[in-house]
């Protein structure tokens, strides 16, 4: 969806899932959205994360990147190469639940 210029927007989210659902677990949701404008590709994001029973409790990170923004064994690279072609990629990393 970006165009030639325009960098990728990074998010990095401090997530909850949504009430009711048990077990209450926090994680933490990377995600590189390739969106024409920071608001559009954070509005997205929300949208999949709620998808996923999931809600945005803090903006952590919030910036924009470049392929250049990493080294070539930079585990992010990866992710950002595959939402150049998907236009958004979204990883979760699970920090507690209530029975840690």
């Amino acid at each position: 969806m970006s165009g030639p210029g325009v960098d990728m927007h990074f998010f990095a989210l401090q997530v909850r899932t949504m009430a009711g659902w048990a077990p209450e677990t926090i994680a933490y949701a990377s995600c590189w959205m390739n969106y024409p404008t920071r608001d559009d590709a954070y509005a997205r994001a929300k949208v999949l994360i709620a998808d996923l029973g999931w809600h945005v409790e803090a903006v952590l990170e919030d910036h924009a990147l470049t392929g250049s923004s990493y080294s070539p064994d930079d585990e992010g690279l990866r992710y950002y190469e595959q939402a150049l072609l998907d236009d958004e990629v979204i990883v979760f990393y699970v920090a507690q639940t209530p029975e840690n």
